[in-house]
């Protein structure tokens, strides 16, 4: 969905990210399956639908959606070849706008990357494989990793496409290098916590979710051709009867 003339909040899609209760806003959803359990919504639309409350023109190209705050909205677009975070209020009056970067601008152009935020900060990602950390409030940068730089990765045909997962104190993403393949970093300071050599083929257009298997926590993505599963606190690949499972996980 290109963000060139979109970003528009309606009644029903604000009633469950707004709630004083939400902390975590995040690609999909809680879980990232795209399921809401809101409760005290409309059963059908009217004949003409939910009413519009405000649009906002200009914020360039893009594919990803907006993260949602306690009292703000966020959402990354690109209006020429350089990526620019937008914090709106709940009203639609636009907060201020940062340029964080080159975005990708080689084939279908655009962001890519939903940002994810927890409390007083946001966490997303460029097509060119950037992961930043922003302060929700004021908007200042407050640590950038280059993923294909720092992990010896490389750069896939349409860009990085990936909603970075954070839980507790980690964000999780994945650079697809060949030795550093699903990283872990401290989410306050970006610095690595862990890198698994996962199976060492390119990322993928692919946001990790987590999963809770056998009391064991995994980060379960998507790489060049395979699912892939990783203990999210020892980087350990999943295993069944002595081989990786990097295919198909049940």
């Amino acid at each position: 969905m290109s963000t060139k003339h979109f970003l528009y909040m309606l009644i029903a899609t604000t009633i469950f990210a707004c709630t004083e209760s939400i902390k975590i806003s995040q690609w999909r959803g809680p879980n990232r399956d795209g399921i809401y359990r809101e409760t005290n919504l409309l059963k059908e639309w009217s004949d003409n639908g939910p009413d519009m409350l405000w649009s906002y023109e200009g914020l360039g190209e893009g594919h990803g959606s907006v993260g949602v705050g306690k009292d703000k909205l966020f959402v990354c677009g690109m209006p020429d070849t350089m990526g620019v975070l937008f914090a709106f209020d709940l009203k639609g009056k636009l907060l201020w706008k940062k340029e964080y970067g080159l975005e990708w601008y080689k084939n279908y152009t655009g962001t890519r990357s939903t940002p994810t935020v927890v409390g007083d900060y946001l966490y997303f990602e460029s097509g060119q494989g950037v992961v930043y950390c922003y302060d929700s409030n004021s908007g200042d940068l407050i640590w950038a990793v280059d993923l294909l730089k720092k992990f010896d990765a490389s750069n896939i045909r349409w860009g990085m496409a990936e909603s970075l997962l954070v839980n507790k104190d980690i964000v999780y993403c994945t650079p697809g290098g060949s030795k550093n393949n699903v990283v872990a970093l401290n989410r306050f300071t970006g610095e690595t916590l862990w890198t698994s050599i996962g199976n060492g083929q390119p990322s993928a257009y692919c946001s990790p979710i987590l999963v809770n298997h056998n009391e064991t926590q995994l980060i379960i993505t998507n790489t060049g051709q395979s699912v892939i599963g990783v203990d999210a606190e020892t980087a350990d690949p999943v295993r069944r009867q002595g081989r990786t499972v990097s295919h198909v996980i049940q």
